[in-house]
């Protein structure tokens, strides 16, 4: 009897090791959100623009972004699509800084935006896609966000005002 309560309490104490073990190798997938946007050529029909994405990795070791592919959406509106292929390290539990080249539709984007932005003078987007992580594969994200465009203009409105009635003279 007694090596048998022995025997169990070492398999206890295993299972109790293993599933420490495997708690510790947990892998969180990176997030990524939109950080900044600049406009960096183009024309009346396509503008070329670096986007900036923070990718946040909370894993605790660190992790190569062997490329991503992304879109900004507002609505059912494509506003950029990117991609980068050129591997950058996510530090561990950190917060890294990838700059990646995107495009827009110019003309498409001036007529819909618009009638994308809320009332309270924002727009909202989402930001979503797919990073290769190396040793790992392909991961999906998609960050759901709002950008207030009155303060990205400056304080002007994105729409121009109503026409007032004349007034009687």
């Amino acid at each position: 009897m007694k090596a048998r309560s022995w025997v169990s309490g070492w398999g206890v104490a295993l299972l109790v090791l293993a599933l420490s073990a495997c708690a510790s190798l947990q892998w969180h997938k990176p997030k990524v959100t939109l950080a900044d946007v600049k406009v960096s050529g183009g024309n009346l029909l396509e503008k070329r623009l670096l986007l900036t994405l923070r990718v946040h990795n909370e894993n605790d070791r660190d992790i190569v972004l062997d490329g991503l592919v992304f879109s900004v959406i507002a609505g059912d509106f494509v506003l950029v699509q990117g991609a980068r292929n050129q591997p950058v390290v996510v530090a561990r539990m950190a917060d890294t800084l990838v700059d990646v080249e995107a495009t827009a539709r110019a003309l498409d984007m001036l007529a819909r935006l618009p009638g994308l932005v809320q009332k309270d003078g924002s727009l909202e987007y989402v930001v979503k896609g797919e990073a290769l992580i190396r040793d790992y594969g392909k991961v999906p994200f998609d960050h759901r966000d709002r950008l207030d465009v009155q303060k990205l203009l400056g304080g002007a409105s994105p729409r121009p005002p109503a026409a007032s009635p004349a007034a009687p003279q």
